[in-house]
């Protein structure tokens, strides 16, 4: 499908701190809303890569559902840019509950900078998280859980299985 994009909100984004390995686009992501289920459920996608001049690279995907308190449901945040948060902000409905789904450094990397966005949302992620090459917690990149996917209740357990 045709994804909508706004080059005026602005697509600056800074890593930080810096991974090990460069993740790129380093300075600028651009963001591509796609509504897969009208009035109910969106993907934001955004290019990244892996540098050291591999130039491999992929779409990252954060999706959003509305849930029935009209508040959404963000899972696996991409780079909260000023595009990003301009296209999330136009479905005008509070961000509730941002999802880390994975342990993955580069799903991991966005998720305290968009809880500083969003942040009366609650935060959910799955059980052991690390780091690499020192184990760090999730405190240390900004990541402040609600609870642990899997073994504590969630808000949205009546709507869908996660």
């Amino acid at each position: 499908g045709t994804g909508e994009s706004n080059d005026t909100k602005g697509r600056r984004y800074l890593i930080a701190p810096p991974p090990l390995f460069p993740l790129v686009p380093a300075f600028a992501r651009q963001t591509y809303r796609y509504e897969v289920d009208p009035g109910r459920m969106w993907f934001f996608e955004q290019k990244q890569g892996i540098g050291l001049g591999l130039n491999v690279s992929v779409n990252v995907r954060m999706t959003v559902i509305k849930l029935k308190t009209g508040g959404l449901w963000v899972h696996a945040p991409v780079a909260p840019t000023a595009e990003m948060v301009a296209l999330l902000d136009e479905l005008d409905a509070p961000v509730e509950h941002v999802v880390l789904p994975t342990t993955l450094f580069e799903h991991k990397i966005f998720v305290g900078p968009f809880q500083r966005k969003y942040p009366n949302a609650q935060c959910w992620i799955v059980p052991q998280q690390w780091s690499w090459p020192v184990n760090l917690p999730p405190q240390f990149f900004g990541i402040n859980k609600t609870g642990t996917l899997g073994k504590d209740p969630t808000p949205w357990d009546d709507e869908f299985e996660y």
